[in-house]
């Protein structure tokens, strides 16, 4: 069976009541990660690093100060370059 969902809670919550799998970023499911919750296998790493996206409507110019706050995570996003897997890794260690 395939689901499609754009809620991670109630992606995560089919994941953590019916055994199920997802791809997803650790950045999404780091909470349940750090608790126990869910767990990532540590034998599959699908290469995904954590990025900072942004979206917006088609065809509309977004506001002077949405501009601003869209330049100043993409600057962010590239300055951090955070790596998942080595954040599970460090994650693992302190517990």
């Amino acid at each position: 069976m395939t689901v499609t969902c754009d809620s991670a809670s109630i992606l995560k919550a089919i994941v953590a009541q019916n055994g199920a799998l997802t791809v997803t970023t650790a950045f999404m499911v780091l909470d349940e990660l750090c608790s126990g919750s869910l767990v990532a296998p540590p034998d599959v790493d699908l290469g995904v690093r954590g990025r900072i996206g942004v979206a917006r409507l088609r065809r509309r110019t977004p506001p002077p100060a949405a501009q601003v706050f869209a330049r100043l995570l993409t600057e962010h996003d590239a300055a951090v370059g955070f790596d998942e897997r080595a954040s599970l890794d460090s994650m693992r260690l302190r517990r």
